[in-house]
């Protein structure tokens, strides 16, 4: 009995010292040492940081995630290619037509394929015409590279000379010779997306098409 009454005065302080610590702590420290004082270990260490398996999830759904928005992300950008390169020959075309009518010439908007790269020129026609006088100039904001567009020499109807296609207008505004389209498709790829500028008229009307609109 002697050495029971120390033992549970002993006790009896600790306990004693940590509620009157629980009564003037800040919350966060209170509910420190309350876990403490009833599971005997600091929440901190109990709490700190993810398991091996939680991390492996996120780890899983970031994957899925990427998987699902990637391809997407490329579609959308080979889309977005297409696009520039068709409203690059519209607004090449539309400059020819106009300096056509402005200087009282023939004029003629040529394209060509060369580097991985789409290439266009506006000039006055020389001679019989054929590009021969073009200053070369990308058609794209950017470079197309490897990952760019093409022109499609099976569905491009435009009239040719070696590797250039060109369209003439006349001093009015028409068109002067062969009417036709420029086609544009993925560079290196198997792909059915196309994107394409015609001028379909005698009066040199524009109009843009896509894909099955494209082809021969």
């Amino acid at each position: 009995m002697g050495t029971l009454r120390p033992q549970f005065r002993q006790r009896f302080r600790q306990r004693f010292r940590q509620r009157w610590q629980l009564l003037f702590h800040p919350s966060v420290e209170r509910q420190g040492l309350a876990h403490q004082a009833r599971y005997g270990r600091s929440p901190a260490i109990a709490e700190a940081g993810f398991t091996l398996l939680e991390l492996l999830v996120v780890l899983l759904l970031i994957g899925v995630l990427a998987s699902i928005a990637a391809p997407v992300w490329l579609s959308f950008l080979d889309n977005q290619r297409l696009a520039q390169a068709q409203d690059g020959a519209f607004r090449a075309l539309r400059e020819a037509q106009a300096k056509g009518r402005q200087r009282k010439r023939v004029w003629e908007a040529c394209f060509r394929d060369r580097n991985n790269q789409v290439e266009y020129s506006v000039h006055p026609r020389v001679g019989s015409g054929g590009c021969d006088n073009a200053s070369w100039q990308s058609l794209l904001a950017e470079a197309s590279g490897a990952a760019g567009v093409a022109i499609d020499p099976a569905n491009t109807t435009l009239a040719s000379k070696g590797e250039a296609y060109r369209m003439q207008f006349q001093d009015n505004g028409w068109s002067n010779g062969q009417l036709g389209r420029v086609t544009f498709q993925l560079r290196g790829r198997n792909d059915a997306r196309r994107s394409c500028t015609f001028v379909s008229t005698l009066l040199g009307a524009l109009r843009g098409d896509q894909d099955k609109g494209c082809l021969r």
